[in-house]
This record gives C-alpha cells, structure tokens and sequence, in this order.
C-alpha cells in the first residue's frame, strides 16, 4: 500500500508527506513516519472506525516515548466520511 498524508496548515516542506507505515487493522487503521533520528522508531497514529468516524491518538514504537513531546505532533486525530 501507499498513502500520503496532506496538512495545509504545515510547514510548506510537511505539507505533503509519504506514509512510511500503514497497516489496515480489523478495526481500523494505523499509519506513520520514521522518527528520522537515533533510536530509530516510528511515530504512528492508531484509529478505530466507528460508524463513518476514524479516530485515534499518537504513540511512539520501536523506542520509548521523549520525555519533552515535539509540539507540533498532533497526539490525536478524527476524519469522518463525507458522502456526496
């Protein structure tokens, strides 16, 4: 698979980013970068569908959550489907 994510309100350089983990769940989906600094981890974004609503938080795998969290990670997230 591959995904892209979009943020018109990041920087420029973020706006459109290449998803380096996805994996679709019995119960949703969960996607994320490459923390691009050692040790090497992931950030992920785990959802869970519920009716047309994925939503969900951020966590760290492979390494151990920093201690001063990156203020410009959203811990969570909420996209509900919209049908034309």
């Amino acid at each position: 698979m591959v995904g892209e994510l979009i943020n018109p309100a990041a920087p420029p350089e973020f706006r459109v980013r290449k998803l380096d983990y996805l994996r679709v769940t019995s119960v949703g989906l969960t996607y994320g970068f490459r923390n691009g600094m050692r040790p090497r981890g992931v950030v992920l974004w785990e959802g869970t569908l519920t009716g047309e609503t994925l939503a969900g938080k951020q966590r760290w795998g492979g390494v151990a959550p920093p201690k001063r969290p990156d203020s410009r990670i959203d811990p969570g997230f909420s996209l509900t489907r919209v049908r034309k």
